[in-house]
């Protein structure tokens, strides 16, 4: 089959329906890839435990994982818009998108099965903060408008000043509450998270029963020091060192 036949094919609006299908499993496999496998490097180069050859192994089993996560949900998504479309009698709804991207959020994210995923959770995350900011605008976004900017309400109604007061608020909770789950219940935090916040800070554990040390040295090694007060240990990163080397260059 020559090139021109294969093209006439792809371009004859008769097979559009399926090929939106095979395009979609090919953007999220490719977007997955872009986006996991330079963030599945850096993590796992500075966190990651093991072999070379096992880190390289972990790196591609992630990248893997969220390139087929995307692939799932777009090819699913697509089917169940085309569906809900032709039942519709060719005609697309609002509710469409929500029906779908409910539907594929369940088997995609949300069953038992793969919600311990770790890429599984990051995406539902990544996803839901930028929900959320999406929602507050969408709530203050004047009735007509395409976009909420507090230019646009300088003055003139209670979403001024809610823009103006919204993000400094929601930052600084955010990051009051980070701290003190990072201090206080380091264990409930994402794995991710709380290794970015040991190497900067020091985590004090408070509740050795629910978060043994020898699990955090088993995720991210640092020495073991004796509290000052006798009591619980420490990981000291931020508060330690021996000399120049140990104080600008790198943690111990």
């Amino acid at each position: 089959m020559s090139v021109d036949s294969i093209n006439q094919i792809i371009l004859d609006p008769r097979y559009h329906e399926p090929l939106v299908l095979v395009k979609a499993v090919r953007n999220g496999l490719v977007y997955g890839t872009k986006i996991r496998f330079p963030h599945a490097l850096v993590l796992v180069s500075l966190f990651g435990s093991g072999t070379t050859q096992q880190k390289i192994k972990k790196i591609l089993q992630l990248t893997r994982d969220h390139a087929f996560v995307l692939a799932k949900f777009a090819f699913f998504y697509k089917l169940i818009c085309m569906v809900l479309k032709r039942a519709n009698r060719g005609k697309e709804q609002a509710v469409h998108s929500f029906v779908a991207g409910l539907s594929c959020g369940y088997w995609v994210f949300g069953r038992s099965a793969v919600a311990s995923s770790s890429v599984v959770q990051q995406m539902v995350m990544y996803a839901m903060g930028r929900v959320m900011m999406g929602l507050a605008r969408l709530v203050v976004q004047a009735p007509g408008e395409k976009s909420a900017t507090i230019a646009t309400h300088e003055g003139r109604d209670w979403r001024g000043s809610l823009l103006r007061a919204g993000w400094p608020v929601s930052a600084s909770l955010c990051w009051g509450v980070v701290m003190w789950l990072f201090t206080w219940h380091p264990e409930v935090l994402q794995p991710t998270l709380r290794n970015s916040l040991t190497d900067m800070y020091v985590v004090r554990l408070v509740a050795l029963e629910r978060l043994t040390l020898a699990l955090l040295i088993d995720q991210h090694p640092r020495e073991q020091h004796a509290d000052d007060s006798g009591g619980n240990s420490r990981y000291v990163n931020s508060e330690k060192w021996d000399g120049l080397g140990t104080l600008l260059l790198r943690n111990h």
